[in-house]
């Protein structure tokens, strides 16, 4: 049942991709105003388990849209380790972006983090599927990547919606830097919609293989 489960969220992936990347993207293009895009001269992206995967799974991406020092934290040294205990210093760490990962957006290391972090001057905002979270009540924005729920296994749609809203993020803000053009971001915005395609049927392709090396071994 756990494995018929989880891959019933695997086959799932390119519906998911086709019908929630228009409603992300438009809650991304809104979810920071342009003088605060302006203003962003660093970035760290943070999270606990998947959503930290996901954050180091797109930081190149961001960093090379943009040119922006980008910086995958834990969730664990964001909440401690950032500011050295330094006082805040609003002025100067308004340039700082933290962009906190986290679907349920109750992890506590995250959550504290993003208190901390807010606390020393950073613009904090939480990409979650949970408006209402701790973490959301915690960040000064929330970028909404909720989607339909599905049976339960491990978080293999919600690490995808995750992907989803930082690349789509990420594009906004390189867009709004013109450090790529309005037709280059469309272009990858409709790439990035376009993966529904190369999703649809590959894990039914791929189970036949996988379950002949599984009984091999």
């Amino acid at each position: 049942r756990s494995l018929d489960s989880f891959l019933t969220q695997i086959r799932s992936l390119s519906d998911l991709v086709h019908e929630a990347t228009p409603r992300i993207e438009s809650n991304a293009r809104t979810v920071l105003s342009t003088p605060e895009i302006y203003g962003i001269r660093h970035i760290i992206l943070t999270g606990s388990g998947d959503s930290y995967a996901a954050a180091l799974a797109v930081a190149p991406a961001l960093r090379g849209w943009t040119g922006l020092p980008v910086q995958p934290m834990v969730s664990m040294e964001a909440s401690r380790y950032v500011d050295h205990g330094r006082p805040p210093l609003s002025g100067r760490n308004r340039g700082l972006l933290v962009v906190s990962i986290s679907t349920s957006g109750e992890a506590a290391r995250l959550v504290e983090a993003t208190h901390r972090l807010r606390a020393m001057g950073a613009i904090t905002l939480v990409v979650t599927a949970s408006p209402a979270s701790r973490a959301a009540q915690a960040a000064e924005k929330a970028l909404d990547i909720s989607i339909p729920a599905s049976v339960s296994a491990p978080g293999t749609r919600s690490y995808v919606a995750s992907l989803l809203g930082i690349y789509l993020l990420s594009l906004r803000i390189a867009e709004v830097l013109m450090c790529i053009t309005m037709d280059r971001a469309g272009a990858l915005r409709r790439e990035l919609a376009g993966m529904s395609t190369a999703l649809h049927g590959l894990s039914e392709g791929m189970e036949a293989a996988v379950r002949e090396r599984i009984n091999a071994w």
